[in-house]
């Protein structure tokens, strides 16, 4: 399956580093292209079982909680869900 990764800019911020993404890149994550204000990715995918196997990578590669709710009016700042081609 491949599963999606996208970042919600929860909290006023994005919760990943240009540092991250490289991290991710290098774990074999394919990282979108950077398509908002801050020149920034926000999407990347991984060729993996499942989703509970991306989170565990995003988790290795980042450092970073997959889990983490963020704040009340923006909601979490990671999600991740199968992707499927339109």
């Amino acid at each position: 399956m491949i599963v999606r990764y996208w970042s919600n800019n929860s909290g006023g911020y994005f919760w990943l580093s240009n540092e991250d993404w490289a991290a991710l890149e290098s774990a074999g994550w394919v990282v979108g292209p950077t398509d908002n204000l801050w020149r920034v990715p926000t999407v990347a995918t991984l060729e993996c079982e499942s989703i509970d196997d991306a989170m565990d990578s995003f988790q290795a590669a980042t450092g970073q909680d997959p889990n983490v709710s963020g704040c009340n009016c923006c909601g979490r700042p990671h999600m991740f869900s199968e992707f499927q081609y339109e």
